[in-house]
Protein backbone atom coordinates (compact mmCIF):
# COMPACT_ATOMS: atom_id res chain seq x y z
CA UNK A 1 0.00 0.00 0.00
CA UNK A 2 2.65 2.54 0.97
CA UNK A 3 4.20 1.24 -2.47
CA UNK A 4 1.29 2.23 -4.33
CA UNK A 5 0.86 5.99 -2.19
CA UNK A 6 4.79 6.49 -3.13
CA UNK A 7 4.14 5.93 -7.02
CA UNK A 8 1.07 8.36 -6.71
CA UNK A 9 3.39 10.88 -5.17
CA UNK A 10 6.35 10.85 -7.53
CA UNK A 11 3.64 10.87 -10.38
CA UNK A 12 2.17 14.28 -9.03
CA UNK A 13 5.24 15.80 -8.51
CA UNK A 14 6.89 14.89 -11.59
CA UNK A 15 3.52 16.29 -13.39
CA UNK A 16 3.50 19.63 -11.59
CA UNK A 17 7.42 19.91 -12.06
CA UNK A 18 6.64 19.22 -15.81
CA UNK A 19 3.70 22.00 -15.93
CA UNK A 20 5.29 24.46 -14.42
CA UNK A 21 8.26 24.27 -17.07
CA UNK A 22 5.88 23.80 -19.90
CA UNK A 23 3.64 27.01 -18.77
CA UNK A 24 3.62 29.52 -21.07
CA UNK A 25 2.86 33.21 -19.79
CA UNK A 26 -0.13 34.86 -22.31
CA UNK A 27 2.67 37.88 -22.56
CA UNK A 28 5.30 34.96 -24.62
CA UNK A 29 2.50 34.01 -26.60
CA UNK A 30 1.35 37.42 -27.59
CA UNK A 31 5.56 38.51 -28.64
CA UNK A 32 5.41 35.29 -31.07
CA UNK A 33 4.79 36.74 -34.83
CA UNK A 34 5.03 35.20 -38.05
CA UNK A 35 8.55 34.96 -39.54
CA UNK A 36 7.69 37.35 -42.52
CA UNK A 37 5.56 39.84 -40.33
CA UNK A 38 6.88 43.43 -38.69
CA UNK A 39 5.37 44.09 -35.94
CA UNK A 40 5.52 47.52 -34.25
CA UNK A 41 3.30 49.56 -32.65
CA UNK A 42 1.56 50.56 -35.63
CA UNK A 43 0.36 47.01 -36.07
CA UNK A 44 -3.01 45.89 -35.00
CA UNK A 45 -3.64 41.97 -34.14
CA UNK A 46 -5.49 42.13 -37.45
CA UNK A 47 -7.71 44.69 -38.94
CA UNK A 48 -10.40 44.20 -41.83
CA UNK A 49 -10.36 43.88 -45.03
CA UNK A 50 -10.85 46.64 -47.18
CA UNK A 51 -12.95 47.38 -50.32
CA UNK A 52 -13.02 50.64 -52.47
CA UNK A 53 -15.23 50.85 -55.25
CA UNK A 54 -15.13 54.71 -55.72
CA UNK A 55 -13.29 57.60 -54.98
CA UNK A 56 -15.56 59.00 -52.86
CA UNK A 57 -14.70 55.24 -50.47
CA UNK A 58 -11.50 56.80 -49.10
CA UNK A 59 -13.42 59.72 -47.63
CA UNK A 60 -16.30 57.29 -46.20
CA UNK A 61 -13.58 55.03 -44.90
CA UNK A 62 -11.72 57.57 -42.85
CA UNK A 63 -8.32 57.36 -45.32
CA UNK A 64 -5.95 60.54 -44.23
CA UNK A 65 -5.58 62.68 -47.56
CA UNK A 66 -7.20 64.27 -50.22
CA UNK A 67 -6.33 62.31 -53.20
CA UNK A 68 -4.21 64.37 -55.27
CA UNK A 69 -0.32 63.88 -56.64
CA UNK A 70 0.99 65.72 -53.49
CA UNK A 71 -1.50 64.40 -50.65
CA UNK A 72 -2.29 60.78 -51.92
CA UNK A 73 -4.81 58.74 -49.88
CA UNK A 74 -3.25 56.55 -47.50
CA UNK A 75 -4.13 53.26 -46.08
CA UNK A 76 -1.16 52.09 -44.32
CA UNK A 77 -0.32 50.27 -41.16
CA UNK A 78 -2.66 47.59 -41.50
CA UNK A 79 -2.46 43.62 -40.74
CA UNK A 80 -4.89 41.59 -42.83
CA UNK A 81 -5.31 37.91 -42.08
CA UNK A 82 -8.26 37.11 -44.14
CA UNK A 83 -8.94 34.16 -46.43
CA UNK A 84 -10.92 36.20 -48.47
CA UNK A 85 -9.77 39.18 -50.69
CA UNK A 86 -7.32 41.65 -48.29
CA UNK A 87 -7.67 44.97 -50.15
CA UNK A 88 -9.98 45.74 -53.33
CA UNK A 89 -9.88 48.90 -54.98
CA UNK A 90 -11.94 49.20 -58.03
CA UNK A 91 -12.67 52.41 -60.46
CA UNK A 92 -10.89 55.39 -59.03
CA UNK A 93 -9.07 58.03 -60.79
CA UNK A 94 -7.55 59.54 -57.33
CA UNK A 95 -4.37 59.29 -55.77
CA UNK A 96 -3.75 56.73 -53.54
CA UNK A 97 -1.18 54.29 -51.66
CA UNK A 98 -0.59 51.73 -49.60
CA UNK A 99 2.01 51.16 -47.74
CA UNK A 100 3.71 49.80 -44.44
CA UNK A 101 0.90 46.74 -44.13
CA UNK A 102 1.10 42.93 -43.67
CA UNK A 103 -1.31 40.74 -45.91
CA UNK A 104 -1.82 37.21 -45.16
CA UNK A 105 -4.56 34.19 -45.16
CA UNK A 106 -4.61 31.06 -42.82
CA UNK A 107 -5.09 28.88 -46.12
CA UNK A 108 -2.70 27.17 -47.94
CA UNK A 109 -2.12 29.68 -51.21
CA UNK A 110 -1.81 25.98 -53.32
CA UNK A 111 -5.41 24.59 -52.20
CA UNK A 112 -7.17 25.13 -56.00
CA UNK A 113 -10.22 25.64 -54.63
CA UNK A 114 -8.90 28.84 -52.73
CA UNK A 115 -8.79 32.10 -55.07
CA UNK A 116 -8.05 34.81 -52.79
CA UNK A 117 -6.35 38.15 -53.73
CA UNK A 118 -3.97 40.45 -51.36
CA UNK A 119 -4.30 43.58 -53.39
CA UNK A 120 -6.41 44.08 -56.30
CA UNK A 121 -6.78 46.96 -58.36
CA UNK A 122 -9.75 47.29 -61.07
CA UNK A 123 -9.63 49.92 -63.34
CA UNK A 124 -7.55 52.49 -60.73
CA UNK A 125 -5.52 55.29 -62.00
CA UNK A 126 -3.05 56.44 -60.04
CA UNK A 127 -2.54 53.71 -57.58
CA UNK A 128 0.55 52.43 -55.27
CA UNK A 129 1.69 49.55 -52.87
CA UNK A 130 4.80 50.35 -51.13
CA UNK A 131 6.39 48.28 -48.34
CA UNK A 132 4.00 45.70 -48.03
CA UNK A 133 4.26 41.85 -47.18
CA UNK A 134 1.86 39.59 -48.68
CA UNK A 135 2.05 36.43 -47.41
CA UNK A 136 -0.54 33.18 -48.52
CA UNK A 137 -2.24 34.56 -51.12
CA UNK A 138 -3.38 32.75 -53.94
CA UNK A 139 -2.89 35.67 -56.48
CA UNK A 140 -0.42 38.37 -54.43
CA UNK A 141 -1.37 41.40 -56.33
CA UNK A 142 -3.92 41.61 -59.58
CA UNK A 143 -3.73 44.87 -61.20
CA UNK A 144 -6.18 44.65 -64.20
CA UNK A 145 -7.53 47.58 -67.08
CA UNK A 146 -5.65 49.67 -64.47
CA UNK A 147 -3.25 53.22 -65.37
CA UNK A 148 -0.22 54.49 -63.21
CA UNK A 149 0.00 52.19 -60.91
CA UNK A 150 3.45 51.30 -59.05
CA UNK A 151 4.94 48.67 -56.61
CA UNK A 152 7.60 48.89 -54.94
CA UNK A 153 9.69 47.54 -51.99
CA UNK A 154 7.26 44.81 -51.43
CA UNK A 155 8.00 41.54 -50.26
CA UNK A 156 5.34 38.25 -51.86
CA UNK A 157 6.18 34.69 -50.25
CA UNK A 158 4.10 31.58 -50.24
CA UNK A 159 1.72 32.57 -52.77
CA UNK A 160 0.93 30.92 -56.46
CA UNK A 161 1.16 34.05 -58.78
CA UNK A 162 3.08 37.05 -57.15
CA UNK A 163 2.19 40.13 -59.79
CA UNK A 164 -0.53 39.40 -61.92
CA UNK A 165 -1.20 41.85 -64.46
CA UNK A 166 -4.68 41.95 -66.75
CA UNK A 167 -5.68 43.94 -69.84
CA UNK A 168 -4.85 47.55 -71.15
CA UNK A 169 -2.62 49.26 -69.13
CA UNK A 170 -0.28 51.96 -69.19
CA UNK A 171 2.28 54.16 -66.70
CA UNK A 172 2.63 50.51 -64.64
CA UNK A 173 6.32 50.21 -62.75
CA UNK A 174 7.57 47.34 -59.96
CA UNK A 175 10.41 46.84 -57.51
CA UNK A 176 10.29 43.65 -55.33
Amino acid sequence: MNKVRLTIAWTIIAVLALSSIIAVSPKAISSVSHPYMRIDDNYHPSDSPITIQSDSDFVAQGCPGNGTKENPYLIENLTIITDGDCIVVEDTSVYFEIKNSYLSSNKDPFDYRLWNVGVLFENVRHGSIHNTTIVKKRLSVVVRESNNCTITNCTISESSLGIHILGPLSGYSESC
